[in-house]
């Protein structure tokens, strides 16, 4: 089960029992082995590589690895040999503490190599330390160091041995090196350590030491020749603030946190097993190891917990493939980016194809017959362990990125991406909602406004037909003339016929309150012998009992018997009662008549007959004048309401470009150095509405139009209110034509209830506008758009990211961004670029192969796949009956594969070993 570079715990620095300084008490026997054995294999299940520390010595290493062969250990995947030196270099500490210097080997080199030709290489080099009395001119060996140690604790006073160490140690922290022999011995030898070895500065004493004039430059050239520096951190703080010390000071920062293990793990010491947070992202192989020199922040993370974890729903574990003769293995998926590679016609679209349809996403694919007939024998399982289920993936076939960025609905798609956005969708969604609500307010007062304008036509009509208001005037001036003249003939007979008219009104008000007594008195005679008050009909008692039905209908009848009964009472009352009121007001006009002065006010005023006129004309025209009054009041009215509903209307249609303003600022999206933006355009129809509904015989039309999309165009809410405004004027006195099949309704309620702005979409990126960048570039672009502005986290499928790219967009866009989204999400991808492969630094690299006579596969089936890392090198084998894909490791595939990739590998800082390692 290959799945490519993955996440394991790396501990660089654990001693054994035999280390020259250990807590482990361990005895040197089978029992001590095994117990130290057992630990290592109940160590936590993410720490895979060990590498094994006995400072000059690697029995220890020897001894681990025995176990491991002989099948225990099978929780660790890797052993390593360690070396640890002190160097000879103080650095100006006070205490003339040395520094740690670490090789760490493959281990591909063997024990015997290492002893026999770089540790006893190293045996004429050593020196003692420069306060060290005592000769040194052995081997390094366990009774040699001793026996060193015990000769410099007995040369000092026996007052200070106490605070010496054991001789062992004593011995082996006196014995120096430089590190230019060290390294020499190793380049000497290139047939053994060439690619086959790192070095290591423990950071702790290279820490110490001072910062001055004289030890500047060698502090500094000490931690730089170091491919990794070494510590042991007490928590993931404590290391963060000493790498970005080590960042400060602008030296080598390729921190790694070791356990420096010198105790099981029951211990509270951090120096003890287990205790290490190192995660590295490679296979568990020494390639893998020398992947961090060049990915430091990519394949190495210090942590309590395992990086860049992505939910188990989220991720492809395995494509299962089984047709006959077609293909038939399991394809094992990394969780990040997964590159398929081939030449042509090699199986890798068609995977990648047959790996959408499973989710019926061939919609774009081309084969599509082809593809189906294969689907049914691809299994895909996700890492939650269902088999295909309801999920989803992105599918992107080859050219769909660039034909969805060349179309004509790229507005729909970027429509879409907003949309996509919760936040972004509630907004749009309550400004469609304004907009819908808008517009039927708008229409509503359209036909408001002109029924309004009806009214009032048909007011002043009315008005016009009682008379012409300064004519009634001038005639009621000329009759109260007239008026006078009579009245000043009246002279002293003017008060009783004042008194006569005054009780001839009072006579006509009772004659009035009498009509109408006499009118109740006819309608109650003319009832007065029906029934007021009768039963329910619609109440149905009829399916009682007998018995209970006859109870029932006799009270009723009783009960009706008896209200008509007080009715016609009641009726006989009100007869008596009008009939007495008739009587008193005949008697009391009766008296009035009699009256002395009302007979001769009544004489008065028949003598006078023609002023009886004047004045009932002047009455007669001062009613009119006073109706004109009021109705020219009520017009006045109408048209200030009028007025409103004009100013309202255009108001609210000014302000479709404020809803406009608003959605717009709120329809953006940036991401990175993607910016998604809208801006507010007129859009084309309005100027085809005015066309369709506006005669265009004249000159003056054509120029009205034209000026008013003009106006449109400016978005000027002011200049557009003073605008409309007029044009609304023109159109309700009728200077405006139309043409058959519009009015002047029709018409101001299309064009005002209509929101004649859009939006126009654009993106931006790295200073360009979408429409103005290549169509490589765009379609990059699109594709950044559809990924970084999407919350999916479902797994990404794209056949040919690359197309339409030059290699240095594909180098400086596409690469930088493929690393930064597979952190996020999982990718597969088919690609024929190498710098999307090495570049993007894929951690599973699936090679592709057809069977042919020359690339034959394993039992002649057709499509046959191979999967691993970068790191994965292995010697060329040149049988052409070994199937095509095991000739070779999956790196010389890359090289062999993808034009260009050998010089991939260059220009990433051989980033792989091809020369510096």
């Amino acid at each position: 089960m290959n799945r490519g570079s993955e996440w394991r715990i790396w501990d660089l620095h654990v001693h054994t029992p035999l280390s020259i300084e250990n807590n482990y008490g361990c005895t040197n026997d089978e029992e001590g082995w095994n117990k130290y054995i057992t630990a290592l294999e109940q160590l936590p299940s993410d720490i895979k590589v060990l590498g094994i520390n006995d400072y000059l010595f690697i029995d220890g290493y020897k001894k681990v690895k025995e176990y491991k062969d002989s099948g225990r250990l099978s929780n660790i995947e890797l052993l390593l040999p360690v070396v640890e030196f002190r160097l000879s270099k103080f650095c100006g500490h006070r205490q003339f503490k040395r520094i740690n210097f670490h090789v760490i080997f493959s281990n591909e080199v063997s024990s015997d190599v290492i002893q026999h030709q770089f540790l006893n290489a190293l045996n004429s080099h050593y020196t003692l330390s420069s306060d060290c009395t005592q000769q040194w001119g052995g081997v390094p060996t366990m009774e040699n160091l001793e026996d060193l140690g015990r000769r410099i604790i007995n040369s000092v006073p026996e007052g200070q041995r106490k605070n010496y160490g054991s001789p062992l140690k004593e011995g082996f922290n006196n014995l120096n090196l430089d590190s230019s022999q060290i390294i020499k011995v190793l380049e000497n030898a290139p047939q053994y350590f060439k690619g086959k070895y790192l070095t290591a500065i423990g950071k702790t004493e290279w820490d110490d030491f001072k910062w001055d004039d004289t030890s500047i430059a060698e502090k500094k050239t000490i931690i730089n020749q170091a491919d990794i520096v070494f510590t042991a951190a007490e928590s993931v703080e404590k290391f963060n603030n000493a790498k970005a010390k080590l960042q400060e000071q602008n030296v080598n920062s390729l921190l790694l946190d070791c356990s420096d293990a010198h105790s099981f793990a029951d211990v509270s010491t951090k120096d003890r097993l287990g205790n290490c947070k190192t995660w590295i992202k490679s296979d568990p192989t020494f390639e893998g190891l020398k992947q961090i020199l060049f990915e430091p922040e990519d394949r190495v993370c210090i942590c309590d917990s395992k990086p860049e974890y992505k939910y188990d729903y989220d991720v492809i574990d395995r494509i299962e493939l089984n047709s006959a003769n077609i293909w038939h293995q399991t394809i094992y998926l990394n969780q990040d980016l997964n590159s398929i590679i081939g030449g042509r016609s090699t199986g890798k679209s068609t995977l990648l194809a047959c790996l959408a349809a499973s989710f019926d996403c061939t919609k774009d694919v081309e084969n599509k017959e082809y593809i189906n007939q294969l689907r049914d024998s691809v299994h895909v399982f996700w890492r939650d362990s269902q088999e295909n289920g309801d999920k989803y993936i992105e599918y992107f076939p080859q050219n769909k990125i660039s034909n969805l960025a060349e179309s004509q609905e790229t507005d729909k798609l970027l429509m879409g991406i907003l949309l996509g956005k919760d936040d972004v969708k509630v907004e749009y969604d309550k400004h469609k909602s304004l907009l819908a609500s808008r517009y039927s307010t708008i229409q509503a007062n359209v036909a408001l406004l002109f029924e309004k304008k009806r009214l009032y036509s048909e007011k002043r009509q009315y008005i016009k037909g009682i008379g012409d208001e300064e004519g009634i005037k001038k005639e009621i001036n000329k009759l109260e003339s007239l008026r006078n003249d009579h009245q000043s003939k009246l002279t002293g007979k003017k008060e009783p016929l004042d008194a006569y008219i005054k009780d001839s009104e009072e006579i006509s008000e009772k004659q009035r309150e009498k009509a109408l007594l006499l009118k109740d008195s006819e309608i109650l005679r003319s009832h007065q012998q029906e029934s007021f008050v009768v039963t329910n009909s619609s109440v149905n008692i009829s399916e009682l009992t007998s018995d209970n039905l006859s109870k029932l209908t006799q009270a009723i009848t009783s009960a009706v018997n008896c209200a008509n009964l007080q009715v016609q009472e009641t009726v006989k009352q009100i007869l008596e009662t009008n009939n007495q009121i008739v009587s008193k007001i005949d008697s009391q006009i009766t008296n009035i008549q009699s009256k002395p002065e009302y007979k001769e006010g009544k004489n008065i005023f028949e003598a006078n007959k023609s002023l009886t006129d004047i004045i009932k004309q002047l009455d007669e025209l001062n009613k009119k004048l006073a109706l004109i009054k009021r109705e020219n009041e009520a017009a006045q009215k109408i048209s200030n309401e009028f007025k409103e509903i004009a100013s309202n209307m255009l108001s609210m249609h000014v302000s479709y470009l404020d809803a406009m303003n608003d959605i717009a600022y709120k329809m953006r999206l940036e991401h990175d150095d993607v910016i998604l933006t809208s801006t507010i355009v007129l859009r084309p129809n309005l100027s085809q509405a005015l066309s369709e509904c506006i005669s265009l015989r004249s000159t003056e039309m054509n120029n009205l139009i034209d000026n008013m999309v003009n106006v449109y165009k400016n978005q000027n809410k002011t200049d557009m209110g003073k605008y409309l405004k007029d044009f609304l004027r023109k159109v309700l006195r009728n200077e405006i034509q139309f043409k058959a099949g519009y009015t002047a309704q029709s018409f101001i309620s299309r064009i005002l209830s209509e929101n004649w702005f859009g939006l126009s979409l654009n993106v931006e990126y790295d200073g360009d506008n979408l429409k103005d960048m290549s169509p490589g570039k765009r379609s990059f672009v699109v594709l950044k758009l559809l990924l970084d502005f999407s919350d999916k986290k479902c797994p990404i499928l794209i056949d040919q990211p690359e197309d339409n790219l030059d290699n240095r967009a594909i180098y400086s866009d596409l690469v930088r961004y493929i690393r930064k989204k597979k952190k996020d999400r999982q990718i597969i991808l088919v690609t024929h670029n190498p710098n999307i492969v090495v570049g993007a630094d894929s951690e599973q690299v699936i090679i592709a192969n057809q069977h042919g006579k020359n690339a034959p596969n394993e039992n002649g089936i057709k499509f046959q796949y191979l999967c691993g890392s970068l790191e994965d090198s292995k010697n060329r084998i040149n049988d052409e009956t070994i199937p095509m894909l095991n000739r070779c490791g999956v790196r010389e595939h890359v090289c062999d594969i993808l034009e260009g990739g050998e010089n991939a590998f260059k220009e990433r800082e051989n980033k792989y070993g091809f020369y510096k390692i």
